[in-house]
């Protein structure tokens, strides 16, 4: 079983988000650590780039810091940091970047570091399932899974998609750029059961949720409908659990530092730190589906 697929065993899984070199990588390996110990069972890692097409204000900001780091923040220095962080925790660490980077950095090269560092998976919003293959096989061989998005506009697509995918299926919930929403409208739960019937790898949704209440709904209208009865009562209560672990991560007199939210209902999506430093300990909550 790859780590990937642990991390959905139960057939649930809190995934975070954060990215590189904001404010520095020795605090991004530090939130990492906080972010495990929190309940994250997979945990995605932003490589910063100057043009992320697919983010909001928030990550946008996130990148720009990272990129503007008086230390530096290359990508060889962030496969540096996940060396050092790989060994330190268990779950599944995935890399979210742009397909240029990893253009120029090399494929082959890019996925033999990745798999000499700890890196389970990757995530290339910009990369369509038609250039998919310029990169699977390369990645395949070296135990890294590319992770393909299914977006609300994929539609006769979403078959195609679910049938070529590996690691986990990453579901945008709403159209556009990453970010809060007052509401997610998309009809998820039609988008899951056409991905159900044509794969068993993990499904998980992301994009925009970022309450309490937002995550308790896709959880009702997307995610119960595909488990089964026994499972309910388990469920609930560790998604209790998790909600209530959620940590904000920020940086105090230039040390890395937890704030505990001890037991609020859940603050699973903070907003941005006012100094910056992390833009939230889950800025992109994915709730994952339960399989039928």
């Amino acid at each position: 079983m790859t780590k990937i697929a642990e991390a959905f065993k139960n057939k649930k899984a809190f995934i975070g988000f954060l990215t590189a070199g904001d404010p520095s990588l020795e605090c991004t390996e530090e939130f990492i650590i906080k972010m495990e110990e929190a309940g994250a069972a997979l945990i995605e890692i932003g490589i910063p780039f100057s043009d992320p097409i697919a983010e909001g204000p928030v990550i946008q900001s996130a990148n720009i810091r990272a990129l503007s780091n008086p230390n530096g923040c290359t990508t060889d220095q962030v496969f540096e940091m996940v060396e050092r962080v790989s060994k330190k925790v268990s779950v599944p660490l995935v890399f979210l970047t742009y397909l240029n980077p990893v253009f120029k950095y090399g494929y082959d090269r890019f996925f033999a570091r990745c798999a000499s560092a700890g890196i389970s998976g990757i995530i290339v919003p910009d990369m369509p399932l038609e250039e998919k293959g310029e990169v699977a096989d390369i990645a395949a061989a070296h135990g890294v899974d590319v992770i393909s998005l299914i977006a609300p506009t994929s539609k006769e697509r979403i078959a195609k998609i679910a049938k070529s995918a590996t690691g986990y299926i990453y579901i945008v919930s709403s159209m556009g750029v990453t970010g809060m929403r007052s509401e997610i409208t998309t009809d998820l739960e039609s988008i899951v059961r056409v991905v159900k019937e044509n794969t068993s790898v993990p499904t998980a949704i992301g994009f925009g949720i970022n309450t309490p209440e937002q995550a308790k709904k896709i959880r009702r209208n997307g995610r119960w409908s595909h488990c089964r009865k026994r499972n309910r009562k388990d469920y609930r209560k560790i998604w209790r659990k998790r909600c209530r672990a959620g940590v904000q991560l920020r940086e105090r007199d230039g040390r890395c530092s937890q704030v505990s939210h001890g037991d609020r209902d859940t603050n699973l999506a903070t907003p941005p730190v006012s100094n910056g430093i992390f833009n939230c300990f889950i800025n992109c909550l994915i709730a994952s589906f339960c399989e039928k």
